[in-house]
């Protein structure tokens, strides 16, 4: 048993003397891989402002086109609303000569 123990303490630490040796190489490595993704981000960084500059440009487009189809409308309907008022006010004109014409 204390063989045993003895044996597995000895196994923990050659593993841990082992890490040490490898960490800091390990470490140096996702630096470099760190470096050269932040490289490719900042020459791509140019590319998305560009990308979501001209977005943003059809987006408005698309915003303003659709105000005019909607300022087109409101403008049809408010020319319907004149035209049945004019009705309105010409059957009630005409009602109103038919009430005096039957005095």
């Amino acid at each position: 048993m204390v063989d045993s123990g003895l044996t597995e303490a000895r196994r923990r630490d050659a593993a841990l003397a082992q890490a040490q040796r490898d960490e800091p190489s390990r470490f140096e490595r996702f630096a470099e891989r760190i470096d050269e993704l932040a490289k490719q981000l900042d020459a791509a960084l140019p590319r998305v402002t560009a990308l979501s500059r001209e977005q943003q440009g059809a987006a408005e487009q698309i915003a303003v086109a659709a105000l005019a189809n909607q300022k087109e409308r409101l403008v049809a309907y408010t020319m319907q609303a004149r035209f049945e008022i004019a009705q309105l006010i010409d059957r009630a004109t005409l009602a109103r000569s038919d009430d005096r014409a039957q005095r």
